[in-house]
């Protein structure tokens, strides 16, 4: 199938008040790219409920059902799911917990030293190049 039905299909899903329509065209679209499109447009607590109690216990086409007539029509923009952002790995002297490793590398010069020296991969905007120190005697 093309991205293009796809769209029409996630269009009647989200705009048509006719569910039975719904239904029979949302029997082409596959369940996870539905349920992107439904995370983004519909808050309704119920509706996740319902989806969360068939989904991966219940076949797909009850899953299909509450999307069809769990929902409905609406008109206005349609909001498309975004990628997430990947998420930088923490440098080796920092826990992956630690909420101000960025601003402890940013502010402190022996500390990103310390990073440049110990870890692989340098965390994204990060020189190479190691900075100078003033210590005192």
């Amino acid at each position: 199938m093309s991205r293009e039905q796809f769209n029409i299909d996630v269009n009647a899903l989200l705009k048509f008040s006719d569910r039975k329509q719904v239904w029979l065209q949302v029997q082409r679209l596959p369940v996870p790219y539905a349920l992107a499109f439904l995370r983004v447009n519909r808050n309704e607590i119920d509706f996740w409920r319902r989806v969360a109690s068939a989904n991966m216990e219940l076949p797909d086409s009850y899953v299909r059902a509450i999307f069809a007539y769990g929902t409905y029509g609406l008109r206005g923009r349609i909001n498309y799911p975004q990628k997430k952002k990947a998420e930088d790995v923490v440098p080796l002297p920092f826990r992956e917990n630690d909420k101000y490793w960025r601003e402890i590398v940013a502010n402190f010069k022996s500390v990103a030293n310390e990073v440049r020296d110990k870890s692989d991969t340098l965390p994204k905007g990060m020189r190479k190049t190691r900075d100078s120190e003033v210590k005192w005697v």
